[in-house]
């Protein structure tokens, strides 16, 4: 109702006001201040793409193996209601390692190169394991 949308709006615009929201209709629930708005960046501004780099010969042929049995690829809203929306046509596939707070210790098993180095970048486990994100494979 229109009220509690006004509500709403008050404390969003309190959220701009204190610094925690650059915009009081855009309200990411995970916020990092130092990443501006840019349509590209350095790697070198992120420690773990030389990990991932690194390691981008083992997790290619993990993933490529996992390619061969198509069945251990899900669709793509199967786990997470909410993204069912997100496959209008066609077919998105997806191999979740962390996510929706938690491991999916079975799949991980499967790539551990790829779980293994993913564990070192806190950012992404720890937005994976607060349930604001995902580590998987997608096709």
């Amino acid at each position: 109702d229109e009220v509690a949308r006004r509500r709403l709006e008050a404390v969003a615009r309190g959220g701009v006001a204190a610094g925690l929201w650059a915009n009081w209709m855009q309200r990411p629930p995970h916020l990092v201040k130092r990443l501006t708005s840019r349509p590209w960046w350095d790697k070198g501004e992120f420690a773990w793409c030389a990990l991932l780099e690194e390691q981008y010969p083992q997790i290619r042929d993990e993933v490529l193996r996992l390619r061969r049995k198509p069945a251990s690829f899900t669709p793509v809203g199967g786990r997470a209601a909410h993204d069912h929306t997100l496959v209008a046509a066609g077919e998105w596939r997806e191999y979740p390692l962390f996510g929706n707070g938690q491991k999916y210790a079975e799949n991980c098993a499967r790539c551990p190169v790829t779980a293994g180095t993913m564990e070192r970048v806190s950012a992404a486990i720890g937005l994976a394991m607060a349930g604001g994100g995902e580590t998987l494979f997608s096709t």
